[in-house]
């Protein structure tokens, strides 16, 4: 119940703002999307470089898995 009354006032702020003050309504959404774009960018360019560096491995040679075998016992 406490969740659906904030999610509810949370509206109300919002509506509030967008209504009465328009430039800081504006300015609070040109920051957001700056935030998202930049988050976007960045989780986009980690992956990329993940997939490049799995792409790029290559197999381990059976010699240097020796001692994990036996380590592993």
């Amino acid at each position: 119940m406490r969740f659906v009354l904030n999610f509810i006032f949370f509206g109300l702020l919002f509506f509030i703002i967008w209504k009465f003050f328009p430039e800081a309504f504006h300015t609070l959404v040109t920051w957001v999307t700056a935030l998202y774009d930049w988050l976007y960018h960045l989780f986009h360019s980690l992956f990329e470089q993940v997939n490049k560096a799995e792409a790029t491995k290559e197999a381990p040679k059976a010699a240097l898995l020796l001692p994990w075998l036996f380590w592993k016992k």
